[in-house]
């Protein structure tokens, strides 16, 4: 089966979950105003917190720094993460940058993590050879945003789609296809 045969695969089992992100923006912006917390605070510390970590361990993470400033569990390089957007406001990251976009609903966003490397197949550990894996990074947004158009869906809905149905169809596990819950 061609690459192309096999994302049109994924978007039909992923259709269903286009509204991941938004979703997901409204749960966070009613946890925030539960906490009186800026959305976009919570978010960024969402954000720096995802790398290779699965998204219920992410978000535990995330509400224990916020509400109570625990880093507990959290790994070192994501705890200096976290001092430099304190002191700076920056969120750093490739994967960072768009899972906060996207999160936050910027339109043209296509976070490109460790799971579309495996969507796409192409392997993950060619994410640390940086010419190699920015190639392949802006390979996999330009089809995405492709697809959106055909689609008729923004680019961050594309990528949820895909993500979600490769989550049901394809991948070791078979979960994490529900929009985040605060």
């Amino acid at each position: 089966m061609t690459l192309i045969s096999k994302l049109h695969e994924y978007a039909t089992a992923g259709l269903d979950n286009r509204f991941w992100y938004e979703e997901s923006n409204r749960n966070a912006a009613e946890f925030c105003r539960k906490h009186n917390i800026p959305i976009t605070d919570f978010v960024a510390v969402l954000a720096i917190l995802s790398p290779r970590v699965q998204v219920s361990r992410s978000i535990r993470l995330a509400k224990q720094y916020v509400l109570e400033n625990d880093t507990r569990g959290i790994m070192q390089q994501r705890i200096r993460a976290l001092d430099i957007w304190r002191a700076t406001g920056n969120v750093s990251g490739v994967k960072i940058n768009s899972f906060f976009d996207s999160l936050m609903l910027k339109g043209g966003t296509v976070c490109v993590d460790i799971h579309m490397s495996r969507l796409f197949g192409f392997d993950e550990r060619l994410m640390s050879t940086t010419k190699h894996w920015t190639k392949k990074r802006e390979q996999v947004k330009r089809v995405v945003r492709k697809l959106a158009k055909r689609w008729n869906v923004t680019s961050y809905q594309m990528q949820a789609i895909l993500w979600c149905g490769y989550l049901k169809t394809d991948a070791p596990r078979k979960n994490g296809f529900e929009a985040m819950t605060f």
